[in-house]
């Protein structure tokens, strides 16, 4: 192996500079004034946040400005003399393999340039904040180093001492701008190595320029312990599904196959239409047939195979069964049929809110396309795409109502509480507490490129998974959660936990019930209007985007809490109550029906459309943020309860129409696995780019289709692994029936 000498040093210091003053370089030719003029053009100007990035950048284009090649010599013959000083640290395997490349530079070998080659370079769109400069990842991993040795004998032979790896390295221009440069080095120099090699290079040309980060991707990554236990667990997961699903079909539905074939008659002109004596079905006499498939049915019922709790809890496995299940569109006559399509309307609008919010970080245009997008009223519907999970919220509660007074009526005032409680938590926590172990283990093994977080979020999941399984992640340690998506899940169970304190009351009292749900109610909205008004909080998502002091709390002391978005869980109680009494029959006249709709039409529009002023630079008053902050969701859920409630009450028209479409009701079951894995779809796509993605309306388009398409198909394979299952073991377990 090859010493790391000075002269080596020299070659490193002309060669390394040269190619990271390359990516550089075009930049001499933009004029840093300007940069105060797109500053304010996109980001609205009069923030003094603004004002500082923007000076922060021009003093970094400053100095980028006047390099010239001669700089880079000079640079090259400081650090020569500097050399002994500036290695202090770097391993010597770095070192050596980084000597190495460096004679291969020099040298002009293939596999050498094609590691400069990959090194990122500026492009256009620099006056535009364009400054992530990633290179070309694949050309950097795909490269195979030969390094020809010289023997003893004068022979030559080749040998691969290293091989390459990607590192996307950083310099600050201000806390929310960076520069980022691909670069590709030996596979023995880690993020610290590369880090003080580019910082040995960059501050010979000026002492301003370091690079403050290096994040090195590791080409392969191997399976460690916590991966193979996953991975045993699924296996253990498909052979029950495997064993599930055979032992169904042999043990149960062959047996009905059997029986619906004797069921059908069989045309007189089939040539299996007759008997073994060539009649016909048609010569034999109804008493013939009669007696002779009457018996042979009672036999087929005699033999039927009637599992145990065990056979029952294999079953439960069965992809077959659970497959009719989820696809069937059979529903009873009491259900609230238009709840479907409001539900996957909904987890779509979340989708489409996410597919722009997951990816701010990956977009190339993001500085200048963003407030273009925001600037848009037909982007209010995206940018407050918040409010569906409002609708979610009411949803629950309506649904929550609506089946819990039933129970309490088929019980006389009483319900198993035991089973409330526990058939929420079970029916929420085993596919979610699954996902999870799958998501923080093995996510890391799934993807590669710039951007692939190899870590995955596992040093935060196993710190805090068990805040997680207690739904409590939205209130202890909110500013660090494990999965933050699902920030929803917590507030949707103490929510349920606190529900009977409002429905019981209206079972049995209609004015103690409203006085109930009025207090809870009332107490929701004075706690979100000091929480809003004490932290400033903004409502638009221009304040929220465009530095606002309130903005940084929106999340942890607003968002996320549960006294702050209780409002439209209490309206779905309340509506489940009035369909409860009503049993769904309630007869209004035209003009009250109208009305509804208007009001409820009008309410909406507002809550959606109400702030696209103040997203024009028309700012709203700290009193106004602090109101629409505070009843502005709560409102939302009136005016969709008005359509879930005149929808099943026969007063729905074609809307009721469309929302009840059949092919609705597979989609809504498939809601609740799709919300827990379309954010980690999401980030697989835009942390698997090799460049950052731009933003247009047609490549969002087609990433929100995709991203929706995607996460429902594999909702459909998680709910037939972990969820289905889930519920078919409570079921054989505790002796449910259908109506329970």
């Amino acid at each position: 192996m090859a010493r790391f000498t000075g002269g080596q040093f020299q070659h490193i210091s002309v060669v390394f500079t040269a190619g990271l003053c390359m990516t550089i370089l075009a930049t001499g030719t933009c004029q840093p004034k300007s940069y105060s003029e797109t500053v304010n053009q996109v980001l609205g100007g009069g923030h003094t946040s603004h004002v500082d990035l923007d000076k922060k950048l021009e003093d970094t284009l400053e100095q980028i400005e006047g390099i010239k090649w001669k700089d880079v010599v000079a640079a090259g013959a400081s650090y020569l003399e500097k050399s002994a000083e500036i290695a202090v640290g770097v391993t010597p395997q770095c070192s050596n393999d980084t000597a190495l490349l460096v004679e291969g530079l020099i040298d002009k070998d293939k596999w050498a340039l094609q590691f400069l080659d990959s090194f990122g370079k500026p492009g256009s769109g620099l006056m535009q904040y364009q400054l992530h400069w990633l290179g070309s990842y694949d050309e950097c991993i795909g490269t195979d180093v030969a390094v020809e040795e010289v023997l003893a004998d004068n022979t030559t032979m080749v040998t691969q001492p290293f091989r390459s790896q990607y590192c996307l390295a950083s310099h600050p221009v201000a806390p929310q701008l960076f520069v980022q440069l691909g670069t590709c080095f030996p596979d023995t120099c880690s993020n610290r190595d590369v880090m003080m090699i580019l910082n040995g290079v960059l501050t010979e040309i000026s002492p301003n320029l370091t690079v403050s980060s290096v994040i090195c991707q590791k080409r392969e990554l191997p399976i460690d312990s916590a991966a193979s236990v996953v991975i045993v667990v699924l296996s253990v997961f498909a052979l029950l599904l495997l064993a599930g699903t055979v032992f169904d079909i042999v043990y149960i539905q062959m047996p009905k196959w059997k029986a619906e074939k004797l069921e059908v008659p069989v045309s007189s002109n089939s040539k299996y239409g007759s008997d073994l004596m060539g009649r016909s079905d048609d010569s034999l006499s109804p008493g013939e047939q009669a007696p002779l498939l009457s018996e042979l049915l009672n036999r087929q019922v005699e033999e039927a195979y009637s599992p145990g709790v065990g056979g029952k809890m294999l079953l439960a496995f069965s992809v077959y069964t659970n497959g009719s299940k989820l696809l069937s569109t059979k529903q009873s006559s009491d259900s609230l049929r238009a709840v479907h399509g409001i539900r996957f309307i909904s987890m779509s609008w979340v989708i489409l809110g996410h597919t722009y919010f997951f990816g701010l970080t990956t977009f190339r245009n993001v500085v200048t396309e963003l407030p273009n997008l925001v600037s848009r009223w037909t982007f209010d519907a995206i940018d407050n795409a918040t409010f569906s999970v409002d609708t979610f919220f009411l949803l629950s509660g309506l649904l929550v109502a609506y089946l819990a007074l039933k129970e309490l009526q088929k019980g006389e005032g009483r319900i198993n509480w035991f089973m409330f409680y526990f058939h929420r938590y079970w029916r929420l926590t085993p596919p979610y507490m699954l996902f999870m172990m799958v998501y923080v283990v093995l996510f890391k093994y799934w993807g590669s490129g710039p951007y692939f977080p190899q870590t995955t979020p596992d040093h935060v999941c196993k710190s805090n998974f068990w805040v997680n399984m207690l739904y409590l992640q939205n209130i202890i340690r909110a500013d660090n959660q494990c999965m933050g998506w699902a920030w929803y899940l917590a507030n949707d169970m103490q929510f349920y936990i606190l529900s009977p304190l409002i429905f019981v009351p209206l079972y049995f009292s209609r004015v103690l019930g409203a006085a109930a749900a009025g207090v809870f109610l009332l107490a929701t909205f004075i706690t979100t209007g000091v929480v809003a008004s004490y932290y400033s909080l903004p409502a638009s998502i221009s304040d929220i985007l465009g530095g606002n002091p309130g903005a940084v709390n929106f999340s942890t002391k607003y968002y996320f809490k549960p006294w702050c978005r209780m409002g439209p869980y209490i309206i779905g109680l309340v509506a489940g109550y009035i369909l409860y009494t009503t049993k769904c029959r309630i007869r209004m006249n035209r003009v009250l029906c109208l009305l509804g709709w208007a009001s409820a039409a009008a309410i909406c529009l507002a809550v959606l459309y109400g702030l696209d002023g103040a997203n024009h630079g028309h700012k709203l008053s700290h009193g106004a943020n602090a109101l629409y902050n505070t009843v502005g969701r709560t409102a939302w859920a009136v005016g969709v309860a008005w359509v879930i409630v005149a929808c099943a009450t026969g007063n729905g028209g074609f809307v009721n129409t469309l929302l009840s479409w059949e092919a609705f009701i597979p989609l809504s079951r498939l809601t609740y696995c799709a919300y827990l894995v379309h954010p980690v779809i999401m980030e697989l796509y835009y942390s698997s780019q090799r460049q950052l993605f731009y933003v247009t309306d047609l490549n969002m388009a087609y990433a929100f289709l995709g991203n929706m398409g995607v996460s429902y198909g594999i909702a459909a394979i998680l709910s037939l692994t972990f969820e289905s299952p889930m519920m078919g073991l409570e079921k054989a377990l505790f002796h449910k029936n259908k109506s329970n």
